[in-house]
């Protein structure tokens, strides 16, 4: 691996002291050097490590990177009647086996699955995969959260530079203008000189996935407890899965939320959603967008959101109507409660058959 976010996102990083160099290693030596103490005591057996292909027409969540080659042939085979993309709000809710939603709803559906990812992410995916297959589904549909798709890009907390960069093609010349864009007003929050530190600081030159690929292998090699390193990243996987988070942890949108603001159009239009619907209906699709509910309050059972938010779902699903695509909210229905969630905004794995039984009761008179 050796494409870090920073090539994805932004012009080359400006190299960086000897003595800042030197501390941003030594930093990375000892997280790597702890990273087996995460690990299980005992090391995982063959049996309890999860493969990392998927079949029946979900592709794994947990997989570093995408093989666009291989999904698309999966695509043409399977000739989906509904294709959707998505993180962990689909795959929490309609399940890990499409299967199970095809069963209930007779129409085939596939799914294109990866923790973490957002619109960028998405973007690719529509475009390099389904696209490029030249399957034509009567609708491809994306679960959102807020204003999170036409919100701009704050850069690689919020998913795998890796995965991000095995879904590009040879150019992507508006995914980089709007992340580059993206990059500039979220720096603008900042003072220069701050955010010009920061970035020097979190920021590395090329070698750096390298370099922290041979610490990491390193220090499982040393407190691995001879398990293989497949095995080791596997249940490092499973530790942080959502069977381990607390039931009580609030949703992780609140504070993107405060970014709001009334120029909903700008926004809309800036973001890569005009780009997505060009995309759909050139492969002669139609986008669907179905915006979740956030974990609710156990009184009202309705989430806390800013008072814009109303509007600009209002605005979003207008626009989305003007251009043939369709948008649909759950987030005022009061029959989906607190006890449904598992942590954030995932809902609670028992609830997952209920859940696609109400999610196809709402939808098989919205999709095409």
């Amino acid at each position: 691996m050796s494409t870090t976010a920073d090539t994805i996102t932004g012009p080359p990083v400006q190299p960086t002291t000897d003595k800042r160099s030197a501390a941003r290693l030594l930093i990375w030596c000892v997280v790597c050097l702890a990273t087996p103490l995460l690990l299980l005591r005992e090391s995982p057996s063959p049996e309890e490590v999860p493969v990392a292909e998927a079949g029946g027409g979900r592709r794994s969540a947990s997989a570093d990177s995408l093989d666009v080659r291989a999904v698309i042939e999966e695509l043409r085979q399977a000739k989906p009647d509904y294709i959707g993309i998505g993180n962990s709000m689909m795959f929490t809710r309609l399940g890990k086996k499409p299967d199970e939603i095809s069963a209930l709803t007779g129409r085939k559906f596939f799914l294109i699955t990866k923790g973490g990812t957002d619109t960028p992410a998405w973007y690719l995916t529509l475009k390099n995969v389904v696209a490029a297959s030249g399957v034509r589904p009567k609708a491809v549909f994306l679960f959102i959260r807020d204003n999170e798709l036409t919100t701009p890009y704050f850069g690689n907390d919020k998913e795998s530079p890796v995965y991000l960069q095995s879904l590009r093609g040879e150019h992507e010349p508006e995914l980089d203008s709007y992340m580059m864009k993206s990059r500039s007003e979220s720096g603008s929050a900042m003072t220069g000189k701050v955010s010009r530190w920061l970035d020097e600081l979190y920021s590395f030159p090329g070698w750096q996935e390298r370099m922290s690929r041979h610490m990491m292998d390193t220090a499982m090699d040393v407190g691995g407890f001879g398990a293989t390193k497949k095995a080791q990243r596997f249940a490092l996987s499973a530790r942080f899965g959502l069977d381990h988070l607390r039931g009580d942890v609030p949703a992780d949108m609140a504070d993107d939320l405060n970014l709001m603001t009334s120029s909903y159009k700008e926004t809309t239009e800036s973001s890569l959603l005009p780009e997505m619907m060009r995309v759909a209906k050139e492969c002669g699709t139609r986008l669907l967008f179905f915006r979740v509910k956030r974990r609710p309050d156990a009184k009202t059972h309705l989430p806390e959101e800013p008072e814009a938010m109303r509007d600009y779902a209002d605005f979003l699903k207008g626009w989305l109507a003007e251009r043939e695509g369709i948008f649909f909210d759950e987030t005022y229905d009061e029959s989906i409660r607190l006890t449904d969630y598992l942590d954030g905004d995932h809902i609670r794995p028992e609830r997952q058959e209920w859940y696609r039984d109400y999610f196809w009761k709402r939808m098989k008179g919205v999709f095409p």
